[in-house]
């Protein structure tokens, strides 16, 4: 859903359907990225070493950690354009281009994690 919608906004602001940045709103800022409630973080000490990607669990292990860090990119791409207003008082004097460089890499992130998420999907992983 995350990807679908990254690649929908990025396509409105390429063909310049969304042209500028909005003032920035605390009310709507959320202070984290949204994850689902039942993510389970796990210490990298304690995760089993996977071994070589010949076996088709071990491929689909490795693809899994490819797209949740791709999911991880798309977020860290919108908080910084949702952020920078809080962080750089002058940011309306930011080139239009600072943010279309975050949106191309949202969007490029984006296309990442939706090819990762189909090659799951061909492995016979949800």
């Amino acid at each position: 859903e995350k990807a679908r919608k990254t690649l929908h906004v990025a396509s409105l602001w390429k063909d310049q359907s969304l042209t500028a940045v909005g003032e920035p709103s605390e009310t709507i800022t959320p202070k984290h990225p949204a994850r689902p409630e039942d993510v389970h973080i796990v210490d990298p000490m304690h995760v089993p070493k996977r071994g070589g990607a010949g076996s088709l669990d071990n491929k689909i292990a490795l693809v899994h950690s490819l797209a949740h860090i791709e999911s991880w990119a798309i977020d860290l791409s919108w908080d910084i354009i949702l952020r920078t207003p809080f962080i750089y008082p002058d940011w309306k004097a930011l080139p239009m281009q600072f943010w279309t460089d975050w949106v191309i890499v949202a969007e490029d992130e984006a296309r990442h994690f939706t090819l990762l998420d189909q090659r799951l999907k061909d492995l016979g992983s949800n």
